[in-house]
């Protein structure tokens, strides 16, 4: 394949173009990042009515080039950035093509068989209006606090986001639309702001709006349209050797049952808290240790009309096509997991909502390699008449970062399923071996 006819090589091309016509100084980054991840699975939806053992190797790349600081005029401080990522997700190895759970993440995004697609594609207007304004248009990378309500999950937020600092003593706002993704038929849409306000840390206020016709289900039945409100704050702190991550938020809406079947009104809460405490252990290294509790509501048994289930749409919860929850194996987040249920939220009928509570520590390196630990514990918010127990998981990984560009990491995981799942059910486990570099 020549050049002359390769999009990617035309688009390089037009990248270099800009770095070198500018005004002003202009900086061109091209960053690359490979991630080949040999995993072996026992009782791979350990839940289902048919759990597996399978092999297989996860593969993700991406490449991008951005431009930054083009200047359109020399007598003006505006300047625009352009960003192209391609990114490839893939299973190599495998019994089926794209294995449960994991093809529901290519299902979703329509990807997953190591083709590339257009992670990010955006333009950014940065001192718009010679003021501290920017906008970014295009598909691009996006996460709203913490991420438990809103990301992009790898894949790329297609809309409009702007963003202006210092408005007034220090304090930011953004606004944004985005309609991540289209499904036929039906589309999903997010709207929102938020303020930005540096103290000793910092909070950002937010509110979003979620617009989904999608058929997503609300108490169990498809819906036409349904239409969910999100009013969050977050707060991030670094001090010393402690830092600190926290985020609330509260549900509210109403959803349209398909086929005139009336309304449900929306409700529920989430909240999450993290810690995370640095200790230098004199001629050893530094050892840290964290600590996280986080809850969602689920559903009440019996209520009428009322789902206060708290499940956003597009809250963080994939990396590549693995979930970037809490257990490598569960993979939860506060509202849903991998559980191998034909349930919309993973967990066994009648649960919803979860509660998760995660202790570990990262010991101080021995010869470049660091040991982590981490066990979680999880438990449903409600449950219409079993035990609310879902079970713990123990995790394990050796880390080596070689210098700052290439790390191996080796890892062992396991859960063990609570009173909530039948007394047959068999505990998964996943054992990995990952290689990444980026440069």
């Amino acid at each position: 394949m020549t050049s002359s006819k390769n999009p990617f090589y035309l688009l390089l091309a037009a990248a270099f173009f800009c770095a070198n016509t500018a005004h002003a100084a202009t900086k061109l980054n091209i960053t690359s990042e490979v991630k080949e991840s040999a995993q072996s699975w026992q009782n791979l939806n350990f839940a289902g009515s048919n759990p597996t053992n399978q092999a297989f190797i996860m593969q993700d790349a991406s490449l991008g080039i951005i431009t930054k600081g083009i200047r359109p005029s020399p007598e003006l401080e505006t300047s625009l950035d352009v960003g192209l990522v391609f990114r490839s997700v893939g299973i190599a190895g495998s019994t089926a093509t794209i294995p449960s759970p994991f093809d529901s993440v290519s299902s979703r995004y329509g990807t997953g068989d190591f083709k590339p697609f257009m992670q990010n594609a955006y333009l950014r207007v940065n001192n718009l209006f010679d003021a501290n304004l920017s906008l970014t248009a295009g598909r691009q990378p996006y996460t709203l606090g913490s991420g438990l309500c809103m990301s992009d999950n790898g894949f790329g937020m297609t809309g409009f986001l702007a963003k202006a600092t210092n408005i007034w003593k220090n304090i930011g706002a953004q606004a944004f639309f985005f309609q991540p993704a289209k499904y036929s038929p039906g589309e999903a849409s997010l709207t929102g702001f938020a303020l930005d306000v540096p103290a000793e840390g910092l909070w950002q206020f937010y509110m979003l709006n979620e617009l989904d016709t999608t058929g997503t289900q609300s108490l169990g039945l498809a819906t036409d349209s349904i239409n969910r409100q999100f009013y969050g704050l977050y707060y991030a702190l670094q001090f010393g050797f402690m830092s600190f991550e926290g985020e609330a938020a509260m549900q509210r809406g109403t959803a349209s049952i398909a086929g005139g079947g009336g309304k449900n009104t929306l409700g529920g809460t989430a909240i999450m808290l993290t810690g995370k405490w640095e200790q230098p252990m004199s001629k050893l290294g530094t050892g840290t240790a964290h600590i996280t509790y986080g809850r969602a509501s689920g559903q009440q048994p019996n209520a009428q009309n009322q789902d206060n289930a708290f499940f956003p749409g597009w809250g963080r919860k994939y990396d590549g096509l693995e979930r970037s929850g809490y257990g490598e194996v569960f993979g939860a987040t506060l509202y849903d997991a991998y559980g191998s249920t034909s349930t919309a939220n993973g967990l066994p009928a009648g649960l919803s909502g979860i509660q998760v509570i995660n202790l570990g520590v990262t010991l101080p390196p021995w010869h470049g390699l660091y040991t982590n630990l981490d066990m979680f514990f999880f438990e449903a918010a409600t449950s219409a008449s079993s035990s609310k127990s879902l079970g713990r998981e123990l995790d394990i990984s050796l880390l080596y970062p070689f210098k700052s560009h290439l790390r191996m990491k080796a890892s062992y995981a396991a859960f063990t399923p609570g009173a909530a799942y039948a007394d047959s059910t068999k505990s998964p486990k996943k054992v990995s071996f990952t290689i990444s570099a980026d440069f």
